[in-house]
């Protein structure tokens, strides 16, 4: 059975489509989730946002990054929170899948901001793009050998389910072959695709069959000048991730020594 929508996401998304919708009613849904709650300031704090001074209440959370990002933030940490439960995934290999989420997350809102092609969608596209991997399929060997699961595409429908835009389910279903989508111009399938292949380079995981396909990127007026321009963003955003990282890891060290 596939999982439904985070409640949380769906009040959010309830409160949103108000009117009247204010600061406080999104801080006293969130504060419902006490895991969540923590895990919102958490980040908000971490290397990944870079902000020059700590924010300490979900009140300046808000305000800070503002509704939408906190409903697409909610969305993806109540993701990864319950596929801890459910995936069958190990604590190293979640942290690392959620990890390599975020990175792609924030070099797919940079590559957007710096094509200004103003897609929305592009963070949040970014942090799901693998969510068909955190699902627990039951199968059995014969389907996965003559039916291997597409966790792409499963991702996709699952997001579907919930109701989220057709660019981003696209985007997730076809982010490793955007070739397959009919279009003729750069769209957000093409920022995840080149987003999930940076982060891949950028954290030291990829493969000479995983290289990009430049004959495609160029057929949408992608080149090596702005692909470049792409990878040296990359790799600041994932120099970010992995120094937040190593500060927690210490942190946790010093903890379990005290």
């Amino acid at each position: 059975m596939l999982p439904t929508a985070p409640k949380t996401y769906v009040a959010l998304n309830a409160a949103l489509m108000k009117p009247a919708c204010s600061v406080e009613s999104i801080v006293q849904i969130i504060e419902r989730d006490v895991g969540l709650s923590a895990k919102l300031l958490q980040l908000v704090n971490s290397a990944f946002f870079g902000l020059p001074k700590r924010i300490a209440s979900l009140k300046d959370t808000v305000t800070y990054l503002g509704f939408a990002t906190i409903k697409n933030l909610a969305l993806a940490l109540e993701t990864f929170s319950a596929a801890a439960k459910t995936s069958g995934l190990s604590e190293a290999k979640l942290m690392a899948l959620q990890e390599h989420s975020l990175l792609t997350g924030q070099i797919a809102q940079q590559i957007d901001a710096r094509a200004m092609k103003k897609i929305d969608g592009a963070f949040l596209a970014g942090v799901l793009h693998e969510v068909g991997c955190l699902l627990d399929v039951k199968h059995t060997p014969e389907q996965d050998l003559f039916e291997p699961v597409d966790r792409a595409f499963l991702g996709a429908y699952l997001l579907g389910l919930w109701g989220l835009p057709h660019a981003i389910i696209e985007a997730v279903a076809y982010h490793k072959r955007p070739q397959l989508v009919l279009h003729s111009a750069f769209e957000l399938v093409d920022i995840i695709y080149i987003a999930d292949h940076l982060a891949t380079e950028a954290q030291g995981a990829g493969t000479d069959e995983q290289k990009l396909d430049l004959g495609y990127l160029g057929g949408l007026g992608i080149d090596d000048a702005q692909l470049g321009a792409m990878r040296v963003l990359a790799e600041k955003a994932a120099g970010t991730i992995l120094e937040d990282s190593a500060k927690a890891t210490a942190g946790q060290i010093r903890e379990e020594q005290s």
